[in-house]
């Protein structure tokens, strides 16, 4: 497992990763994507939280998380660099999130053929409820 930081998003540079990645589709087509518009309303609510993942060492920016705390649940979105994944980051945003998001149950979206983010939701106790959105299937978690 990576060590890392989890920390709000800082100035300027974090700001490019998190729009660079976006604008490559980093959370997916449909209605998983986080389009220009809900981006920048993101970054003005002060129900939505976002941090950036960064390797402890050299501070690099691995991924990140989106945290909608705006309703009774947190919907939870992340995103984590291709060449680290699988190394436990994921595990890491997601526990990080669970502790900000308190009592509220957090839920995720994931496309309906992509089973490694299916198989790390059932993983972390996390419970399918089925597809909620066309092509999406809805995972529920408990609060910490």
């Amino acid at each position: 497992m990576v060590k890392l930081a989890v920390d709000a998003v800082e100035g300027e540079k974090d700001l490019n990763f998190l729009r660079q990645r976006l604008a490559q589709g980093a959370l997916g087509e449909g209605g998983a994507r986080l389009d220009r518009n809900t981006f920048h309303r993101s970054l003005e609510s002060a129900k939505v939280v976002l941090a950036i993942a960064r390797e402890a060492g050299s501070r690099r920016r691995v991924g990140f998380v989106r945290l909608d705390l705006a309703r009774v649940e947190a919907e939870l979105s992340l995103f984590v660099e291709p060449p680290h994944r699988r190394r436990g980051v994921a595990r890491q945003l997601i526990s990080w999130a669970r502790r900000r998001a308190g009592r509220r149950i957090l839920f995720a979206h994931t496309p309906r053929n992509n089973t490694s983010a299916q198989a790390l939701f059932t993983a972390l106790g996390f419970h399918c409820q089925g597809e909620r959105l066309p092509g999406f299937i809805r995972w529920e978690g408990s609060p910490p």
